[in-house]
């Protein structure tokens, strides 16, 4: 089917189809669903945000969402195409009448037009009015009955191309039609998004008035930032206005959201704003951070004043989580922010024997520095070190090895390893890590590694 001309003003030409209208700036050429959003994950999810804040990627349902764009498509190209009025002298569009704001040429023309004609880029005179602020026009417009969520070729309604185009009083026309707020471009964009992309501060200030008006308590502009981890437009909203704490209807606010996903960017400037949560989900936050391995969030947290020492309830603080795990750099946030070295699981292994266990030997060598006792033996081993011989339980080939290290191994690593600080000579970089290792060794069975 080929695309309705504007006439004069909006003629197709060539096989590029790019339209010419008098007054209004033209896209390249793409083949796009008008009046659809594109189909995607972005777009679902954001769409979708109201009820849900997941993308559902089933097979059926993307078989009957291509269904749909496709009557969308058939019925927006049953729009009518617009009719032009000639004098002698030249020929005037009615979309070119609509761009300059001439209402009385336009109110002429629409006696032979229907109001939500569109033109080659499927644009509608209500896009045209609003992408360039002709007021009056969009009132009229507006009063006869032009629809407000007719979506061009590039997915965009008319409030998009006003809140682009920074017409404040165009957006407030519309926003005060009831225009949809959420609405999504073909780039996943909606017109906030396109406002801020433009440094349009006082249409972003507006919009957010409008959705702290309709939507409150419910899933918004913020908590979509969150989830998309976009921080930047996240401390946008925030000097616009948006109230840092607010919950949707699963009562979880952006910060939640933020933590949830391990965006550190985000949650730090959700952080700096005032954001909070209870006692408990910090908590439950900082050991998530801790398992991720999402240092930034770690030290961010506890700097909000997250108890650093706090047991979960298997008997973890959250360092002695990180040395277990092996997260080395939540172990070093965790150590420069004061975490407790006293702090024992329930059968009394040290945060030191849980580096040893995990193999992590910069924690390892972190809490030795720190000034961890290295002489409190790990129980299970030592005391099987130390159990006479035939009362022994069963050991495995490589604890009887490390259970029966002779004397004489510590006297060499006493020579060669000396304890820091120490005048010995240099060692080589792999010397050096031998010797962590040997340590490392006496520490797990028999809690010697201090002595050496």
């Amino acid at each position: 089917m080929q695309r309705p001309s504007a006439g004069g003003g909006g003629a197709v030409t060539g096989d590029d189809q790019t339209p010419v209208l008098g007054g209004h700036c033209n896209r390249d050429d793409q083949t796009p669903v008008p009046g659809e959003p594109a189909p995607g994950g972005a777009e679902d999810w954001i769409e979708k945000s109201k009820e849900q804040h997941t993308v559902k990627t089933d097979i059926p349902r993307q078989i009957k969402r291509k269904r749909v764009i496709k009557e969308k498509v058939k019925e927006t190209q049953s729009l009518p195409a617009a009719k032009t009025k000639k004098d002698h002298s030249d020929t005037i569009s009615i979309f070119g009448a609509a761009a300059k704001g001439d209402l009385s040429n336009l109110e002429k023309m629409l006696k032979e037009n229907d109001i939500n004609a569109v033109n080659a880029s499927y644009e509608t005179l209500l896009h045209i009015a609003a992408a360039n602020g002709q007021i009056a026009v969009m009132e009229y417009l507006i009063k006869k009955g032009a629809k407000l969520e007719v979506k061009d070729s590039q997915g965009k309604t008319p409030l998009h191309r006003a809140a682009e185009k920074g017409h404040d009083d165009a957006v407030k026309v519309l926003l005060q039609a009831g225009a949809y707020i959420y609405s999504l471009d073909e780039a996943a964009k909606t017109p906030l998004h396109l406002a801020a992309q433009n440094h349009h501060s006082h249409i972003l200030n507006r919009i957010l008035k409008e959705e702290a008006k309709r939507y409150r308590n419910q899933h918004s502009f913020l908590h979509m930032a969150a989830l998309k981890d976009d921080s930047s437009l996240a401390q946008m909203i925030l000097k616009n206005g948006a109230t840092v704490d607010a919950k949707d209807e699963k009562g979880q606010s952006a910060l939640g959201y933020a933590v949830s996903q391990g965006f550190e960017k985000t949650v730090k400037v959700l952080l700096e704003a005032g954001a909070s949560l209870s006692p408990d989900t910090m908590v439950s936050a900082l050991f998530k951070a801790v398992q991720k391995n999402l240092h930034g969030i770690v030290a961010a947290l506890v700097d909000k004043g997250t108890d650093i020492n706090v047991y979960n309830e298997m008997g973890y603080t959250p360092l002695l989580m990180a040395c277990e795990l092996g997260k080395t750099e939540s172990a070093e946030v965790l150590l420069e922010k004061g975490a407790s070295l006293k702090e024992k699981m329930p059968n009394s292994d040290t945060a030191l024997h849980l580096a040893v266990q995990a193999g992590a030997v910069s924690i390892t060598s972190q809490l030795l520095s720190k000034g961890m006792n290295a002489n409190i033996a790990m129980p299970g081993c030592f005391s099987l070190c130390l159990t006479p011989p035939g009362a022994q339980a069963e050991l495995s080939g490589g604890e009887m090895l490390l259970c029966a290290l002779p004397s004489l191994v510590r006297e060499w690593l006493l020579f060669v390893c000396p304890p820091p600080p120490s005048p010995g000579r240099n060692l080589s970089g792999g010397e050096k890590l031998l010797c962590l290792q040997i340590r490392v060794a006496l520490i797990w069975t028999t809690g010697m590694g201090g002595a050496v």
